[in-house]
């Protein structure tokens, strides 16, 4: 299933495995569980449009990535910004929509390097502080929860969204990191194995002055072209040289010259 869901383009990157599946779940829970939740609890409709509009951008995004190409730092900016709309018809403080900017700080990370990692992240940062400020002081136009239900509903099916989503990237970059590992454990054994065999054919090699056999670390007697074949890519193909073709075969060596 996931593999349908996030192209070869994006498999084996983990920021575009992350931005694929994100743009996907966002666009999915957005316009089929985020948006039809708002009406059913009687938000106000700005919050509705918010998030209507982000789950939009995130099935372009989607297809677009579909196609190869990837927008993962746009994706962290429009997810900002639509945090922002929702907050103020969301409860505020009092809604999940604070839940999700922890996300954001992650995804951010993420998807971000060097000093423009620190710049977004203190802008979001930033951005948070306002909002709250915004609430504590009545200066911001929050629609606060008509009941003590609707807040309590809210909380029931935000918080596990949050939860869901936030455990699911841990859970691809921890699986990423756990393959990269054991990629580097097994190069790393590979290089062992052939430094090993490399100081092998270095080292004082027991050789018969008769036969040429040569003693292995067993202790037994090999053939020459054995012993090296076994500890290199190294392949023999045997023939006779013009000297041994003359001492050992003269009948034949003289009958070639007529």
């Amino acid at each position: 299933m996931a593999g349908r869901l996030i192209p070869a383009s994006a498999q084996g990157s983990l920021d575009r495995t992350v931005y694929v599946w994100m743009t996907c779940v966002s666009a999915g829970s957005t316009l089929l569980i985020v948006v039809p939740g708002n009406l059913v609890l009687g938000l106000t409709p700005w919050a509705s449009v918010a998030a209507g509009a982000f789950g939009c951008v995130c099935v372009g995004l989607y297809v677009v990535a579909r196609r190869g190409r990837h927008y993962p730092r746009s994706y962290a900016l429009f997810f900002m910004a639509a945090l922002s709309a929702v907050w103020f018809g969301d409860g505020g403080v009092d809604g999940t929509v604070i839940c999700w900017f922890l996300l954001a700080v992650m995804l951010v990370v993420l998807f971000f390097s060097g000093w423009q990692r620190w710049v977004v992240v203190g802008a979001l940062l930033a951005e948070v502080s306002v909002l709250i400020w915004l609430d504590a002081s009545d200066l911001g136009p929050t629609a606060p929860f008509a009941t003590r239900e609707e807040r309590f509903l809210d909380l029931l099916s935000g918080f596990p969204m949050v939860a869901i989503t936030t455990a699911a990237v841990v859970a691809i970059v921890v699986g990423a990191y756990e393959r990269e590992r054991r990629d580097l454990t097994e190069a790393k054994q590979r290089l062992e194995q052939s430094l090993a065999e490399i100081r092998t054919l270095r080292g004082l090699l027991p050789i018969c002055g008769w036969c040429k056999n040569i003693r292995d670390d067993e202790g037994g007697w090999v053939q020459l072209e054995k012993y090296v074949s076994e500890r290199t890519d190294a392949a023999f193909s045997h023939g006779i040289c013009p000297k041994c073709s003359e001492q050992h075969f003269p009948r034949s060596r003289a009958a070639a010259g007529r």
